[in-house]
């Protein structure tokens, strides 16, 4: 955030994320998540914004671009998740159902201390995201795991040219090829 220009910035955590309540539904459709995003707007009085999205963030940025088209200044994404768009739970990829399972079976803390090292480039910088992650709830993994099965960055922000792509060269997560794929 300091190296962003100096302007009104707000930073919300994903709901079941950090210090923000969970979305009432399990598993929420994608709507759910602009609808939430748009509250938050409200609540703080912004008609229309700049928006920043970074990786399952980019998901969520992209969903509310779609419902909420009229809300929407410029668009920058940063590693941005792309999304499988499979609906149906009872479809979605084993990789989603198995956070789940794991998280379930370890704890937030296990599951934390197991996956932060793998979401960070410079090993420094993992007890911070740890500790961030270890506060993570159920409802809140399952919600962005719901988010992830369901999105549609492409196919959602294809509409609303121009969107800017930023990454990490040595993102682990989503690499920079993946990326550059999706800015093409």
């Amino acid at each position: 955030l300091p190296f962003l220009p100096r302007r009104r910035i707000l930073a919300p955590d994903m709901p079941g994320y950090g210090g923000s309540a969970p979305l009432p539904a399990e598993f929420p459709e994608p709507d759910a998540f602009a609808d939430w995003l748009a509250a938050v707007l409200d609540s703080a009085g912004i008609g229309t914004a700049d928006l920043l999205g970074h990786s399952l963030g980019g998901v969520m940025v992209a969903s509310f671009a779609r419902r909420h088209p009229h809300r929407v200044g410029r668009i920058v994404l940063s590693a941005p998740a792309r999304g499988y768009a499979v609906a149906d739970p009872a479809d979605w990829p084993p990789g989603a159902w198995k956070r789940l399972r794991d998280f379930e079976a370890m704890g937030a803390e296990a599951y934390a201390a197991a996956r932060a090292p793998r979401l960070v480039h410079r090993q420094e910088a993992t007890p911070g995201v740890q500790a961030e992650m270890a506060r993570l709830t159920r409802p809140g993994l399952a919600a962005s795991t719901a988010l992830l099965a369901r999105g549609d960055t492409i196919g959602w922000l294809a509409a609303h040219p121009p969107v800017a792509v930023i990454t990490g060269a040595e993102d682990a997560i989503v690499p920079a090829d993946a990326s550059r794929a999706l800015a093409a």
